[in-house]
């Protein structure tokens, strides 16, 4: 082996790799690719921890699911008023009513919630909901904010989504298939830095994709019971509102 320092070494093995993943990233920029964030308890309880008033400035909260993430934009919100810092919490497919609750009895909190719901989520979820996330995270939030390490998770996760918002490599696009294939599949949905979720249906689905995506809703809606329990809420009201 020639005579080479190791500094030198060190150097040509980092210019190598810097060099393969910038021509990686710009490969698969070329294919369409485009970097993606997503969603996780960290990243929520990040933004729940920053619902408090700082410097005379109140939150606007929305609280939610798909119909928030997907149909109210932050900064078109923010824009309309400037007065307030605007907070996304909703949750992909899971009703809020925990995170109201828990909004509503934190004595620090003074802003305004913005809640998106259907009749039959004022109140706990039921059973047609099996994979509601709300409970989760805000059990998640409530037990690492009493603990110093949230932090560091805190500044690791602030790391990940900004360099997932930039590098298409830390994506799941950057797939073997996709390097191969002429068309990369891309997913028609990408959640923001705000937590607030765009939908690209026409430029990234076939209408025959539209379509069967149309089908599996319609499917799981019907699937579910939207019809108000009146009971069931009385006796709610009764035990929780009394």
């Amino acid at each position: 082996m020639p005579e080479m320092g190791y500094l030198r070494l060190w150097v040509g093995v980092l210019a190598v790799f810097a060099l393969t993943v910038f021509s990686l990233e710009v490969y698969l920029r070329h294919k369409g690719c485009t970097p993606q964030i997503y969603d996780s308890k960290v990243l929520w309880s990040f933004h729940r921890s920053d619902v408090y008033s700082e410097n005379g400035k109140k939150r606007i909260v929305i609280a939610g699911a798909s119909r928030a993430l997907l149909d109210i934009v932050p900064s078109v919100l923010q824009d309309s008023f400037p007065e307030y810092k605007v907070k996304m919490l909703a949750i992909d497919g899971s009703p809020a009513y925990e995170t109201v609750k828990s909004l509503c009895e934190d004595p620090d909190f003074d802003g305004v919630i913005l809640w998106s719901a259907l009749s039959p989520t004022v109140f706990p979820a039921g059973d047609e909901y099996k994979y509601n996330k709300t409970p989760e995270y805000n059990r998640y939030y409530n037990y690492q904010s009493r603990h110093t390490e949230m932090l560091d998770k805190y500044i690791n996760c602030l790391i990940d989504v900004q360099l997932g918002s930039r590098l298409v490599l830390l994506s799941k696009s950057a797939s073997l298939k996709n390097l191969f294939s002429k068309k990369p599949k891309q997913p028609y949905i990408a959640m923001n830095l705000d937590r607030s979720i765009s939908a690209y249906y026409k430029t990234r689905m076939t209408e025959k994709e539209r379509q069967k995506l149309k089908d599996y809703r319609i499917h799981i809606e019907q699937g579910r019971s939207h019809k108000l329990d009146y009971q069931r809420f009385a006796d709610f009201a009764e035990n929780e509102l009394s």
